[in-house]
């Protein structure tokens, strides 16, 4: 029996001998030296105001998904979306090149202190025709097939998902269509299938998930409660003196701020907030949201950019936070639209500081004390009357070129300076 086990033992450390060695040649295959992509993100981004038009076919995907659809974008279009991809995740360049028989993506990743190789290429191929035909798939020097392609393509959807709707919902693309400048797709209705991931159980909470969703839902209770205000301060002030009496009674202050955060951005921001804390819906049933629009430095625009920063920072990341703020006023700079405002970028800025300094450790709790004690929004939010505001896309250009030169640069940091000398972060 001893003689079993032993060649038990040995037959499964060759095993795991031989997954390590195809693991180690993955890794070889896979990492190189060089990037296939230098792509400069300020020249991809400068296009932004060309996805003005790819937006109205965006929320009909949803308003009219029981009909046939079509999508159309532009290699512009295209190549806007990779540059805010590269802004939000700079180790991220990309490039996508549209073709008459073929379209590609080529992506590169830079990888942190890695002595196998400083980046993963990635290069996807997409041919026009029925159906969605996939080429292959280049990982460094390691070439997978079409049809493998494609079959990762569908467990990554279902994984993602958490559902094994990927393949039916590949299959709703009826045809793909290129013509050198713009890549068209063809859609079925998908009516049902969204139905079907609507009606996906959603996995049980954590104890730790549970308090969290009790705390959003009872800061949300306290809010609908309150007296309308136009100002946002009363309600930071009133959110931060709940919060200080919870911590003082042995909470958690990083989880704190961030609920007492979270319910401001759903109750004075945007309901929709709420779809991301899986469960609120089910502990305060109809979402409560102010009847008052409210104003920071006498606007409701910058209210809503302060709060939704600070939101979209505490449910990502602040490179996407800030990516996101610049992008939008990029797209602004088209014809028809506000112009680029450096006073919204401030407040997108402000936002996220807040969020950043509030959910950081150490520091969360004395952060909690000075919003408890806030009395005027100058103490958290810089004045924006002297930036410039309204630029169109040749004012912008001719004032600071593109976003990433020193002019533009020296503006940006002007204001991160202002921010952080505010009375709230001294």
């Amino acid at each position: 029996m001893s003689d079993f086990f032993r060649r038990l033992s040995l037959l499964a450390l060759l095993l795991l001998s031989l997954l390590l060695a195809a693991g180690v040649a993955l890794v070889f295959l896979t990492v190189q030296d060089q990037a296939w992509v230098r792509a400069d993100s300020a020249e991809q981004v400068d296009r932004a105001e060309t996805l003005s038009g790819l937006l109205p076919q965006i929320k009909n995907l949803h308003a009219r998904s029981h009909r046939k659809q079509t999508v159309t974008l532009t290699e512009e279009q295209m190549g806007s979306l990779v540059g805010l991809l590269q802004r939000a995740w700079p180790a991220v360049q990309g490039q996508v090149n549209l073709h008459q028989e073929l379209s590609l993506l080529v992506l590169s990743i830079q990888l942190p202190d890695n002595p196998l190789g400083a980046y993963l290429n990635i290069k996807a191929e997409l041919f026009p025709g029925p159906g969605l035909s996939l080429g292959g798939l280049q990982l460094g020097s390691l070439s997978v097939p079409d049809a493998l392609f494609t079959k990762l393509l569908t467990w990554l959807v279902d994984w993602r998902l958490g559902t094994d709707i990927g393949e039916e919902l590949l299959t709703r693309i009826d045809r793909v269509e290129m013509n050198g400048q713009s890549l068209t797709v063809h859609l079925s209705p998908m009516a049902d299938l969204l139905s079907r991931l609507k009606s996906i159980p959603r996995e049980a909470l954590s104890l730790e998930d549970e308090q969290q969703v009790n705390r959003i839902a009872g800061h949300l209770t306290w809010l609908a409660a309150q007296p309308d205000h136009q100002r946002l301060t009363p309600y930071l002030n009133g959110l931060f003196t709940r919060v200080v009496e919870a911590i003082s009674q042995g909470a958690e202050p990083v989880r704190e701020n961030e609920a007492a955060l979270l319910a401001l951005a759903i109750y004075a921001g945007n309901y929709r907030f709420a779809h991301f804390i899986s469960g609120l819906r089910d502990e305060v049933g109809v979402i409560p949201t102010s009847n008052v629009p409210l104003q920071l430095a006498g606007r409701e625009d910058l209210a809503l950019h302060f709060i939704y920063s600070a939101a979209i920072k505490l449910l990502s990341e602040q490179g996407i936070s800030l990516a996101i703020g610049e992008f939008k006023e990029l797209m602004d700079r088209a014809r028809g639209g506000s112009g680029f405002s450096f006073a919204d970028l401030a407040a997108d800025m402000a936002g996220i500081q807040l969020a950043l300094r509030s959910t950081g450790e150490p520091g969360a709790a004395e952060m909690a004390h000075r919003l408890a004690g806030v009395t005027d929004e100058s103490a958290y939010f810089p004045p924006v009357h002297h930036l410039p505001e309204g630029l169109s896309k040749d004012d912008f250009q001719a004032a600071f070129d593109k976003v990433d030169s020193p002019a533009y640069q020296a503006q940006v940091k002007a204001i991160e300076q202002t921010i952080q000398a505010l009375p709230i972060y001294r």
